[in-house]
């Protein structure tokens, strides 16, 4: 198996070890007075999609939809750069 697509299949297996480990600890809480909110955001393609659920989602989510779309878009010029230097070098 090649390397990167074995770093790929690890971080996934993480990204849900975490999530799940993240319910199960909020599950187990004692029910508590008080407020709780999560936000999120994933990008399918070059949509960054974001949901959440407290008094400031709005806000919340167009930092993260504005925030994720800056990691796509400097991901994938380094992605470009990466390609063009190895185009180079086997030339």
């Amino acid at each position: 198996m090649k390397p990167l697509t074995l770093l790929g299949i690890v971080l996934l297996f993480f990204g849900f070890i975490i999530v799940i480990i993240s319910v199960l600890s909020l599950s187990f809480q004692p029910n508590q007075e008080g407020s709780s909110s999560f936000a999120g955001c994933i990008i399918i393609f070059f949509i960054p999609i974001c949901f959440g659920s407290s008094n400031f989602s709005p806000t919340i989510l167009e930092v993260l939809a504005v925030g994720t779309l800056m990691v796509f878009v400097a991901f994938f010029f380094f992605v470009l750069y990466i390609n063009k230097r190895a185009v180079e070098e086997f030339r």
